[in-house]
């Protein structure tokens, strides 16, 4: 999110004695919400492709202490991320994406991480994916009969090359909530603790909820959440 982008969302001018502390909190902000939701927003490094495939076993799901003839790597699409792999869900879990490419079981190797071995390639006809409202998906749902079985596949993970989620692309009720964010961090004011009088009382009372925490606030961000997300909840 930018200066500018900021003001248009709020519908503020933002003074120029202010400019400095906004634009700091701007990217206080980012590193919270990266947290929350699990996966970076910086255009730069969500388009870093991580897994480097060195081939794919001949057989599929064969080991590669086993199969010791590899065919050629794909080409890599987008970006691969990669995520845990549990054979007894029934979605696999990650990141928002708008398009996938390719979904794989993959070997990484020790030491040489992000490099591996593809031990399978998923079929598109055995994923079901449903998008949302805003076109974004984070579940990938397989048949519960395409999955390896092989000696090695408590050592594997899933590598996903898809067009991921990112600061240019983010939703509109993601964006007001960064901003809100924003608001609510900038303002030197917001200390949690608030002192009244009324007649001859006074009081100090709490109130130290970011916006973040609001129930409204945290449907959404669950909504976009990845699996690394602090906020991250399975389906239902």
């Amino acid at each position: 999110m930018t200066l500018g982008e900021y003001q248009t969302l709020t519908g503020t001018t933002v003074a120029s004695g202010d400019v400095a502390r906004v634009t700091a909190t701007i990217a206080r902000t980012q590193a919270i919400l990266e947290t929350l939701l699990g996966f970076t927003l910086d255009p730069t490094t969500a388009t870093t492709n991580l897994y480097n495939e060195l081939g794919k076993t001949t057989q599929e799901c064969a080991c590669p202490s086993v199969d010791s003839e590899l065919q050629n790597p794909d080409a890599v699409v987008g970006a691969y991320r990669l995520y845990r792999f549990n054979e007894n869900d029934q979605y696999f879990h990650i990141d928002p994406f708008s398009k996938i490419n390719a979904v794989k079981l993959v070997f990484i190797r020790d030491g040489d991480t992000p490099n591996g071995i593809t031990l399978k390639t998923y079929d598109w006809a055995d994923l079901r994916i449903n998008y949302g409202r805003n076109g974004f998906a984070k579940y990938i749902e397989h048949c519960t009969d395409c999955l390896c079985s092989c000696s090695c596949t408590d050592c594997v993970q899933l590598a996903v090359d898809a067009e991921w989620l990112w600061t240019d692309e983010l939703p509109t009720d993601l964006q007001y909530l960064w901003a809100d964010m924003v608001t609510w961090y900038s303002n030197p004011k917001n200390k949690g603790i608030k002192s009244e009088s009324i007649d001859t009382h006074s009081y100090t009372r709490f109130d130290n909820t970011p916006p973040e925490n609001e129930p409204s606030n945290l449907a959404v961000l669950k909504r976009y959440a990845g699996p690394y997300g602090s906020v991250a909840v399975m389906p239902i």
